[in-house]
């Protein structure tokens, strides 16, 4: 079975070579071997290989000013995205990263997090889980907290207050959550809306820079124009050029003397 498999693949690389011998020199046997066609025969492969050498050379400067002018626009565009990128998130309005939290109240970098409900008890039964499920959010920057005395249940109290007057209050039963906690958790926030409303102005600025270089990176066109400018030199350079056509002209005038001799016009 190897061996009936080694024969038919040497046979048929036999007739590979005989097509591709007879594409190249057609005729008869004596055209595609003898040493009669041999002068003609290596005129013919000359020429074809004088052809392709021009027409690979001409196409690589022509691919290489083409890439040229994709590698600007590819730098133009990733430059002009991260920009973007940077601008879209200063710009982002979300809460940003949790600080700290108290029962319903959670407090994060740029606003603060007010659920509906408490979280459950754990298991000593005596202290509440984080809150979550459905919340309102106020802005912490401008937010005033006061804390005060709640009667029922017995307790602290904790208003807050956003700077366009919405007002939220929780409160926080002795059982569950010490008075010393509710009024140590009461300063965080209170420094944390300080701290938000410094932000905000760093923010500003950084936004401020971000839109300035992302106007920067949309005019920056300089090395794409070159670019283009480039590609439409090389192109025009290989449209005038005759060392293509003259090689192709060659190669026709060869097949007509192949074909006078033979009676057959071979291909490229």
């Amino acid at each position: 079975m190897t061996t009936l498999r080694t024969g038919c693949v040497a046979i048929a690389g036999v007739l590979v070579f005989l097509v591709y011998r007879w594409s190249s020199y057609p005729g008869s046997w004596a055209s595609m071997f003898s040493v009669e066609y041999a002068g003609p025969r290596a005129a013919l492969a000359s020429r074809r290989r004088t052809l392709r050498r021009a027409e690979r050379a001409s196409r690589g400067r022509r691919n290489a000013a083409a890439r040229d002018v994709e590698q600007a626009e590819s730098a133009y565009r990733d430059a002009v995205d991260a920009a973007e990128r940077l601008v879209a998130s200063l710009r982002q309005d979300t809460p940003g990263s949790r600080v700290t939290g108290l029962g319903r109240i959670a407090v994060h970098e740029h606003a603060v997090r007010v659920f509906d409900e408490d979280g459950p008890l754990d298991a000593t039964g005596r202290h509440r889980t984080p809150a979550g499920g459905a919340s309102t959010d106020l802005p912490l920057v401008g937010l005033t907290v006061t804390c005060t005395a709640a009667h029922e249940p017995s307790g602290m109290s904790l208003t807050l207050t956003s700077e366009s007057g919405t007002t939220v209050q929780v409160d926080y039963p002795d059982a569950e959550y010490p008075e010393p906690n509710v009024r140590q958790f009461a300063l965080d926030a209170a420094n944390a809306a300080v701290r938000a409303r410094a932000a905000q102005t760093g923010r500003a600025e950084r936004i401020a820079r971000a839109e300035a270089e992302l106007a920067e990176a949309r005019g920056a066109t300089q090395d794409i124009e070159a670019a283009r400018e480039r590609r439409r030199e090389v192109t025009a350079a290989e449209n005038s050029d005759s060392t293509v056509s003259t090689a192709r002209a060659a190669l026709a005038e060869q097949w007509d003397t192949w074909e006078t001799i033979t009676g057959h016009r071979p291909g490229r």
